[in-house]
Parts: C-alpha cells; structure tokens; sequence
C-alpha cells in the first residue's frame, strides 16, 4: 500500500504484470528487451487480446515488436513457467488453454487466502481504509453496471477487470499482514482472475454485490466476514467451469485461432 497525503492507495494489480514489479505502461531506459517483450506478452494474454490457443510465433512477434527474435523466445519461457504459456517439441507455443483442475486450483487457493484477508481486515482496517473500501466498492459495482449495457466498449471492460483485482488486493493489503499480500501476489491468482474476467465477461451480478461484500468485512464479525468472503469467490464458479469444460473438445494443438478474438462459448 502507498501513501499520498498520508491517505492510503490502492496498489494496482497490473504492476503483477512484470515479474521485477516495474509498472506496465512505463519503459525506463534499463528494461530489457526481454522484459518488454515479457510485459506486452503478458498483458495481451491476461486482458484477452490473445484467445485461449492463440499460437505464439516467436520470429512472428518479434517482427510486430521490432525487436530479434531471442528476448521474445526468453520471455515466453517465463511465461510458461507461470502457467500462461504452453509449447510442445516441434509443434509450437500458444496461449495455454486452462483446465477444469487448474480452474478450481485457483478458486480454491483464493478462497483459501483471501478468506483469511477478510478476517483480519474486518478488525485491523483503519478508518481511512474502511472509507477507502466503500468507495471502491461502489466504484466496482457502477463500473460493472456500465459493463452491463451492449455497447461496453473492449477498453471499459479492461479498465474494469483491472479496478476490480486492485479492489480485492486491497482488502488484503487492510488485513496488515505483508506475507499474506505477497502470497496472494506470488501465487498470481489475481492475474487468473483478471484473465477470467476479461475473457468470460459475465454481465449478471447480485445488485450492490461489492458493497455488500465490504459491508459484512467491515460490520466486526471475522466469522461473517470469512463467509462471505467465500460466498463472493464461489459466485460464478460453475458458470466459468462450464465455459472452460466447453473448450477442451476442441483443444487440439492443430487448431490455431485468430489472435484477439475469444472462443464463442467465452463470449
């Protein structure tokens, strides 16, 4: 958490995006080629501008970024190593297509960790970030509510999904316990979430569905509180697991999508 004029700030969760917490949107003149193409790469995916399968040519990538085709091939080993990225000897690399047990290994690693978040900030927030809390919630619900309508366009979408994992990873960093922030952080469930949420899309939500999150964080009760921090993670599993099973018959490394365009069922 950051402070300006002694009030907190909300991290913003793209700074996940770079694996060195670099900002995205920045280039400082010591980020290497690898880290550009790293962060390009990264975003792309995670924001749904390349679909699930998408094939990820290095020679191809490197002609659209102007650089050699070497930092891009370093970058998409990074990126495989954190489960975005997938290759096969002499067949290639694309987006890696998520499975229905990688999908409910993260669902099941942030309830686990953000539950926990949820019962220490319903006693340790201060009131600057209880004031804080509600303000974001309100703000993620109206931007949701935006969302809704037929004419949202790509950039409200992105700039909502993103606004939506910086209010999560608030709630953790008011819960004052820095190992825990860094668990969520580390374990990139806030990036999947962020991809999830920018391909899937879903226009239903429970009305004042983040206010009433916050308002049973901050009431006191950290049992209330855990509960309904879960009750808020598994809301949609089931939607997001029926999309991702809708995907595996057609999973083979053959097909090759168009880049930025999702899968009909994910739209």
């Amino acid at each position: 958490m950051s402070a300006r004029n002694g009030s907190p700030q909300p991290q913003n969760t793209l700074a996940a995006l770079d694996y060195q917490g670099q900002p995205v949107g920045v280039r400082p003149e010591n980020l290497s080629l690898r880290d550009l193409a790293y962060r390009r790469l990264k975003e792309d995916i995670v924001l749904g501008r390349l679909a699930f399968a998408a094939v990820l040519s290095p020679r191809k990538l490197a002609s659209e970024m102007g650089m050699s085709s070497l930092p891009v091939g370093e970058a998409l080993r990074i990126l495989e190593a954190e489960g975005l990225v997938e290759s096969r000897d002499r067949v290639g690399t694309r987006v890696k297509v998520p499975t229905v047990e990688h999908i409910e290994g993260v669902y099941t690693l942030r309830e686990a960790l953000e539950s926990q978040a949820a019962r220490l900030c319903c006693v340790r927030a201060s009131r600057q970030q209880r004031r804080l809390l509600n303000s974001m919630a309100r703000q993620v619900d109206d931007m949701y509510a935006r969302c809704a309508r037929d004419d949202a366009s790509d950039d409200l979408w992105h700039e909502t999904t993103i606004f939506h994992a910086n209010f999560h990873r608030f709630i953790t960093e008011c819960a004052g316990c820095p190992m825990l922030t860094a668990a969520i952080e580390n374990s990139q469930v806030l990036i999947f979430k962020i991809l999830f949420d920018s391909t899937l899309r879903r226009k239903k939500r429970p009305r004042d569905w983040h206010r009433s999150l916050v308002a049973a964080i901050l009431e006191g009760d950290p049992a209330a509180a855990d509960a309904a921090a879960r009750g808020h993670i598994h809301y949609g599993i089931a939607e997001v697991l029926c999309c991702v099973r809708a995907l595996q018959p057609g999973n083979r490394w053959r097909g090759r999508p168009r880049q930025g365009r999702r899968p009909a069922s994910l739209v």
